[in-house]
């Protein structure tokens, strides 16, 4: 159990938390795998792209050099930047969701490893955009590092939370963390939020299954927007 009202900062990963993206994100990287010659006709195998940055996944899953990691990157947004992007809809409640906990006076933040662009894109054509004080994406698509396992993610929470004790006049760190929350569908979001300190929060509905977020930490596990609500009620 946690203390009632205890979040008073709320991340949300995008993909598979906030929007249902799997339409596009699949379709776009089956376009630049079949540019490569690797020709995969399961989108519901490719629905583990969904969440990762572009690069880790074509790397890790199948095993692409940084040259062919490039060109599926430039491939790949060759149809979502235009067609793919909008292949997409809100998880059922996820608007009234975001609209009762911003006007409980919870600051949210998005915290995504999707570039940047897209997040404003997105959140401005679903009519989001005024729920959150901050959208944080990816700047650029990072190359394979060393560690195939590696991700953004926590780099990219971590900023986010900078900006906010910024944006807030935030002194005590401690006292910051105890009341900030990571909402995501992946391990990232979980691994993530630990990384940092944060309270790592799981939704089933997304890419993720409930094992893999309970196994990577997660302290609650919502199978709805609206059990999302309750929990940060």
């Amino acid at each position: 159990m946690h203390e009632k009202g205890r979040f008073k900062y709320i991340l949300f990963d995008f993909d598979g938390t906030v929007t249902e993206s799997a339409p596009g994100i699949t379709r776009s990287v089956q376009n630049a795998l079949r540019s490569v010659g690797i020709d995969e006709p399961d989108l519901k195998k490719l629905e583990r792209f969904v969440g990762p940055p572009l690069s880790y996944s074509f790397h890790a899953f199948y095993g692409l050099s940084e040259d062919e990691v490039r060109h599926c990157i430039d491939v790949f947004h060759e149809r979502y930047d235009s067609v793919g992007l909008f292949e997409n809809a809100l998880y059922p409640g996820v608007a009234k969701m975001l609209e009762e906990l911003s006007g409980r006076g919870c600051y949210l933040a998005v915290a995504s490893s999707k570039p940047q662009r897209f997040i404003d894109r997105l959140t401005e054509h679903f009519g989001i955009a005024e729920y959150f004080s901050l959208k944080v994406g990816a700047a650029a698509e990072l190359m394979p590092s060393r560690d195939p396992k590696r991700t953004d993610k926590d780099e990219i929470i971590a900023g986010v939370m900078e900006r906010i004790m910024q944006d807030r006049d935030v002194h005590d760190p401690e006292s910051f963390r105890n009341m900030t929350a990571m909402v995501g569908d992946r391990m990232f979001d979980m691994e993530g939020a630990i990384h940092n300190g944060i309270t790592p929060v799981g939704v089933s509905y997304g890419y993720g299954s409930r094992e893999e977020l309970i196994t990577a930490g997660a302290v609650f596990v919502a199978d709805s927007a609206g059990q999302l609500t309750e929990f940060f009620s």
